[in-house]
């Protein structure tokens, strides 16, 4: 997943250190990893890839589906990969590693290998996902350290 980094956190996490505070700033960068999760783990809206009523589609939660004269099969191939979005603190909570567990993650969402169909049918890569919240993100961290700082 593409990074957020915040400029002069160096700086302040020494103050907060002295202070004995950095427990909030290692909270803050938990809430901002978990509020990429919750924007990276929503499905787009359903397409025609979905649809029931054609030939061939694919069931969320199940896996590919098709229709022959003797009935409807499939094969129950899903990871479910909006369950599957972690949250992970590394480097004693001064780091924060969001991830997909599923083998095929990185072909609905990462930017570097997202498959042109997925994109075709609105699944949000990494980058955009940390593009559009990484002001989000910074402003849970800053607050944090202002907070503590008070």
């Amino acid at each position: 997943m593409p990074t957020i980094r915040i400029i002069g956190q160096e700086r302040a996490i020494a103050r907060l250190a002295k202070l004995g505070r950095l427990d909030l700033y290692r909270g803050a960068l938990m809430a901002g990893g978990r509020q990429l999760k919750r924007v990276i783990a929503v499905y787009p809206p359903t397409s025609e890839a979905n649809d029931p009523s054609r030939q061939r589609w694919y069931a969320r939660g199940y896996g590919p589906r098709w229709r022959t004269r003797s009935g409807v099969h499939g094969r129950n191939t899903s990871k479910k990969l909006g369950t599957k979005w972690t949250v992970e603190a590394e480097n004693n909570g001064m780091r924060v590693v969001v991830g997909n567990l599923t083998s095929y993650g990185p072909y609905v969402q990462d930017w570097a290998q997202q498959a042109k169909f997925h994109a075709a049918r609105g699944w949000k890569t990494d980058s955009q996902v940390v593009g559009e919240e990484r002001e989000r993100v910074i402003k849970f961290v800053l607050d944090s350290i202002r907070e503590a700082l008070r």
